[in-house]
């Protein structure tokens, strides 16, 4: 009986130690790593996007917004097969919606802008120059708010994790452990 009742209480004595060790800090960085680096591909894209747009290079915009949408489909792939963190699925869900920011305003606003970019000097007017501003607007509120959204989480993740978020210089987003 004596037995018994030991391995019962050694089994749960390590269930415990089990259930209360949970991801560490590194594995959190790992996972912030995983998904800031998704974003830094669709970032970097869309990047190019625009200078092309910018620099009046219409016969370059199909391939280089082929490219925006195709990076948004894979960083969506990927950030859909990551696991829960901690049980916890705020953090994924705020970096999807970004994604799917990306993917709506790829489909519908950079769309439009390109077309845009695409008529001849000759034949563009200050109505269509008007239309792009507010194209380049709906873009901006759109994305601010999910990215916004998603640093707010962020900060909230590091702060649980006891990580510091930190720019580095390429404005790609750093993590480094806070002291414990």
């Amino acid at each position: 009986m004596k037995k018994i009742f030991a391995t019962i209480i050694g089994s749960l004595f390590i269930s415990a130690i089990l259930v209360s060790c949970g991801p560490t800090s590194n594995d959190a960085i790992k996972y912030n790593d995983e998904l800031v680096n998704q974003q830094t591909k669709v970032f970097e894209k869309e990047t190019v996007l625009i200078d092309a747009i910018s620099k009046n290079m219409p016969d370059k915009l199909e391939g280089l917004y082929s490219d925006l949408k195709k990076q948004v489909d894979e960083s969506i792939s990927a950030v859909e097969k990551m696991d829960a963190f901690d049980g916890k699925t705020d953090f994924k869900d705020a970096a999807m919606k970004v994604f799917n920011t990306y993917k709506d305003v790829t489909a519908n606003e950079y769309n439009d802008m390109i077309k845009y970019s695409k008529i001849p000097d000759s034949l563009y007017t200050q109505e269509d120059d008007d239309k792009v501003i507010e194209l380049s607007k709906k873009i901006d509120d759109k994305l601010n708010k999910s990215v916004d959204d998603f640093i707010q989480i962020q900060k909230s993740f590091a702060g649980k994790y006891k990580f510091e978020l930190t720019a580095d210089k390429t404005e790609k987003k750093e993590v480094k452990k806070v002291n414990e």
